[in-house]
């Protein structure tokens, strides 16, 4: 899904599909952001890397498997845009 569906899906009481859509779209920020920090130096690649297993954490407790795969992704340092990760 991305952010030109969501009408639709809400139209057709796909709420859990926006709410899927809405949790990775912010997870996928905070990890871009945390990238950010460590290009920028303030986050160490280590800490970088906590942050993500940090997000897998969180992504095992919604039980949510696009949302548990984002971590894995952004641990191998490649960009995280994933709009149609749901």
């Amino acid at each position: 899904m991305d952010g030109s569906q969501v009408w639709d899906a809400y139209r057709d009481g796909r709420i859990a599909d926006i709410r899927n859509y809405c949790e990775t779209d912010v997870m996928n920020t905070w990890l871009v952001y945390c990238r950010f920090q460590m290009m920028r130096g303030v986050l160490s690649p280590a800490a970088f890397e906590g942050r993500g297993r940090e997000g897998a954490r969180v992504a095992r407790r919604t039980d949510r498997a696009a949302l548990a795969s984002i971590p894995r992704r952004v641990g191998r340092r490649r960009a995280v845009v994933m709009h149609d990760a749901v």
